[in-house]
């Protein structure tokens, strides 16, 4: 089992307040001042690394 920085927090733990939230808004829900913790990694800044490999396209 490998490990990997976490690449929604970047490895922080933490991202902007209300990123959760309203994602898809742009700007609208990134507040400057508030934070909360990543939900991706719980606010460890590390998750397993993916052991799967991508999925290949499909050719038409």
């Amino acid at each position: 089992m490998e490990y990997q920085k976490c690449p929604v927090c970047n490895g922080a733990g933490q991202v902007s307040g209300g990123f959760f939230n309203r994602a898809g808004d742009g700007d609208s829900w990134i507040s400057a001042d508030s934070l909360e913790k990543c939900r991706v990694c719980n606010g460890k800044g590390i998750i397993i690394k993916p052991e799967m490999e991508p999925a290949e396209e499909s050719k038409q």
